[in-house]
């Protein structure tokens, strides 16, 4: 078994990835990039190998218009999308964008000293940049236990119910195995993450 710190660090890449492929639009030299980390995806989370496998034939059975139509679909528009990113969407009674939950985080991000920057003008509580502020901690300089307990605050009370739904969601509704199978990974490493700051904090 790893040192947790080097499962932080991994996790900190892993999750970067993670953000990156989710909230940028894919384009033929990022798919290149990102190919071998996802490769390469670290297994101490839980199996990865089908997931691995159904990336790898999404990019050679798939084209990048194949890509970027299921990303819009998915994420943009136009029109309704088929799975809305942010948190708001699902925490406020009304499916009104930028409500309490948002705030909620953009107080969190501000007290931790949280940087979230956005391309656009929108909420703050997209799931991709809660999985970049996942990466931030992980990659920081906090003590080990510091970073177990921002990442168990993040996960349970702004993420939890919401993000696992759009993880499901995006699983269900993509055309590509490509967004289906980064979802899996993703859902895999943020159970780990779950029950291993419930297991080591609670010790």
């Amino acid at each position: 078994m790893l040192a947790i710190k080097e499962r932080q660090e991994l996790s900190g890449a892993m999750f970067n990835l993670l953000a990156d492929a989710f909230y940028n639009p894919p384009t033929t030299d990022k798919l290149k990039l990102t190919s071998s980390s996802f490769e390469n995806w670290p297994d101490f989370s839980g199996p990865n190998t089908e997931a691995i496998h159904a990336i790898k034939q999404s990019q050679l059975n798939n084209t990048i218009d194949d890509f970027n139509a299921d990303y819009h679909r998915l994420f943009v528009g136009p029109g309704k999308k088929l799975v809305y990113p942010w948190g708001s969407y699902y925490t406020d009674q009304e499916g009104l964008l930028f409500g309490k939950t948002t705030k909620a985080w953009e107080d969190f991000c501000h007290t931790s000293d949280i940087k979230i920057t956005t391309i656009t003008y929108e909420p703050t509580d997209h799931f991709a940049l809660i999985f970049s502020a996942l990466s931030a901690i992980q990659l920081s300089e906090h003590t080990e236990e510091k970073k177990l307990r921002l990442i168990k605050t993040i996960l349970l009370e702004h993420f939890s119910d919401w993000g696992i739904k759009v993880l499901n969601l995006i699983q269900e509704k993509s055309n590509t195995q490509y967004y289906s199978a980064i979802a899996s990974l993703a859902f895999q490493l943020v159970n780990y993450w779950v029950n291993e700051t419930d297991t080591t904090l609670a010790s």
